[in-house]
């Protein structure tokens, strides 16, 4: 044989070997210490390694190096390949995005491409490095419940335009093919996802601009629907006191604080979610301006949260107000000798949100317990807390202040 056919046969093995043990060319390259284009020059015949590179291929591929040199006669083959190790090659080395996941948000495969796609090295840092899909790689987290909620189950792929979040903090914009199928009672999500050109950008299908006005017109009633059944009901709660006049202002001022989470929901770069800090600064903007606040309160807000959907800003902004009423109407009596003053406070921890209102007002009454309080104000912001799975406590010493984690 000449050094060419030598050359040859020797990539012909080598590549039969690496698929035989189901092996990608970056990840033998990776883990043998040699570049991908070295490795692929080798398998076209186009290279002759070294020794050294010889004894690393062999040792990674789990053969003596005697069988690098086994070569088959020319029209044969040296062991043929199980369908299934065909298709997990297959899935591998197309240049197409594919994943497989579960519906809870964990990816179950993934292969090179798509990894790369997103900024990683391989599948396995991929997959190992993001166990929270909708939180970890979505611009918008909502948006993947959101597929899900209308995907069907009989395994027919659904397109979708998502942003992504890359490795390095850029951005994806690309057109997700998506289904589901059922195996042993268990939902297995499978998809392929293809990043957009420029031009796919700039000219988006109009079927597609057609979707999105749709699903963005379809979402913004059915925010504006809950938030008016929610007022409803605290309507006819304050409509059960004798005196109407007052409590209809009160009202007035909640119907202000929704309209606010609209506010900063269609000012927001994300149809879904919105910043608090924005949400209270215009908020405690609305209770100074409310009639039914003093206007020598002081409020002062404090507030270092990120992103919320707008389901908990509604819920927050409703017992904020409700707080902030409470505090105007009694916390300051006439004779109050300090300068009356209403704090907001909201942070995060690890697990955990929180809003803190303190006000320096003269504290609760001893006679009242607000976790079984039956006033309209205690039993409205128990009902808004429990809509958001939230702990609501509140504590007095010199004032009050309510804690409201969720």
């Amino acid at each position: 044989m000449t050094e060419e056919e030598i050359k040859a046969a020797f990539g012909k093995r080598l590549r039969r070997l690496r698929l035989r043990s189901l092996s990608t060319q970056a990840g033998l390259a990776e883990q043998t210490g040699i570049s991908e284009e070295y490795l692929s020059k080798i398998e076209r015949g186009l290279a002759s390694p070294s020794f050294a590179v010889m004894g690393k291929l062999a040792e990674r591929l789990g053969v003596s190096l005697d069988a690098l040199f086994r070569f088959s006669p020319e029209g044969t083959s040296d062991g043929d390949l199980d369908p299934a190790s065909l298709l997990e090659l297959a899935f591998d080395n197309l240049s197409l995005g594919l994943f497989l996941s579960n519906p809870d948000g964990r990816f179950l495969a993934v292969n090179t491409a798509l990894a790369r796609m997103f900024g990683y090295e391989s599948a396995a840092q991929f997959r190992g490095s993001v166990t929270d899909i909708p939180h970890d790689i979505y611009l918008d987290p909502m948006q993947r419940g959101r597929i899900l909620d209308e995907l069907p189950r009989d395994g027919r792929l659904r397109s979708h335009i998502v942003s992504f979040r890359r490795l390095d903090g850029g951005m994806i914009r690309a057109r997700m093919h998506i289904g589901m199928v059922c195996v042993r009672d268990t939902g297995i999500l499978y998809g392929a996802v293809e990043r957009l050109s420029d031009q796919d950008l700039a000219e988006p299908p109009a079927e597609y601009s057609n979707l999105v006005s749709k699903q963005f017109l379809k979402e913004t009633h059915h925010r504006i629907k809950n938030n008016l059944n929610m007022l409803c009901s605290y309507l006819n709660l304050r409509m059960s006191e004798e005196d109407c006049a007052p409590c209809l202002r009160e009202a007035i001022v909640s119907l202000r604080a929704a309209a606010r989470v609209h506010e900063v929901l269609y000012t927001s770069q994300s149809v879904s979610t919105a910043r608090l800090d924005s949400y209270l600064d215009r908020l405690t903007e609305a209770l100074r301006e409310s009639s039914i606040a003093r206007t020598d309160i002081a409020v002062r807000l404090e507030c270092q949260c990120a992103e919320l959907p707008w389901e908990s800003l509604s819920v927050v902004g409703m017992v904020v107000t409700e707080l902030f009423v409470n505090a105007a109407k009694h916390a300051f009596p006439d004779d109050f000798g300090d300068e009356p003053e209403v704090v907001i406070r909201c942070f995060e921890g690890e697990n955990v949100r929180r809003v803190e209102v303190e006000d320096n007002g003269v504290g609760l009454p001893h006679d009242i317990d607000p976790a079984s309080a039956e006033t309209i104000g205690f039993s409205v912001m128990r009902a808004m807390a429990e809509q958001i799975g939230a702990d609501l406590w509140f504590f007095t010493s010199t004032g009050t202040k309510a804690v409201l984690d969720f």
